[in-house]
């Protein structure tokens, strides 16, 4: 009867708790590289932009061009690319891999001067995101 019990707890309650602790490992060590990569796209782009060249800040058509050949060039799929009023955009990625779209950002802020008036990031299960990205239209 001991020996029973004992074959339970390990089925029910040791072997689940090891197989979440591995799990989690994982987890951490997806979680751990993608910081990484989110600090080094943060301490390059801290570097000061100069007022002229590639890392002057566009708008407009050539803005969205731009992003649009930056996302195609990292691998990213844009799924929506809306330009509203007052000529604001709004990129929008399905199922993209996290890292992907940090880097995106950072190379968008550095070779257009595009910082997002508003950004949201949803995980899945999968571990990639669906992320959307609103700039500000042209300068008044």
């Amino acid at each position: 009867m001991v020996l029973l019990g004992l074959m339970i707890l390990q089925l029910a309650v040791i072997s689940p708790l090891r197989a979440s602790h591995v799990q989690a490992k994982a987890d951490l060590e997806v979680a751990s590289r993608q910081l990484d990569v989110v600090n080094a796209e943060l301490a390059s782009a801290r570097v000061p932009r100069p007022a002229f060249g590639p890392s002057a800040i566009v708008s407009g058509e050539q803005l969205r061009k731009g992003l649009l050949q930056l996302a195609n060039s990292r691998g990213l799929k844009v799924s929506r690319l809306q330009t509203g009023e007052n000529g604001r955009l709004t990129l929008q990625f399905e199922s993209a891999p996290p890292t992907l779209v940090y880097a995106w950002l950072a190379e968008a802020g550095k070779t257009y001067g595009a910082e997002p008036e508003r950004a949201s990031l949803f995980a899945d299960e999968a571990g990639t995101v669906r992320a959307s990205f609103e700039f500000a239209g042209a300068p008044s």
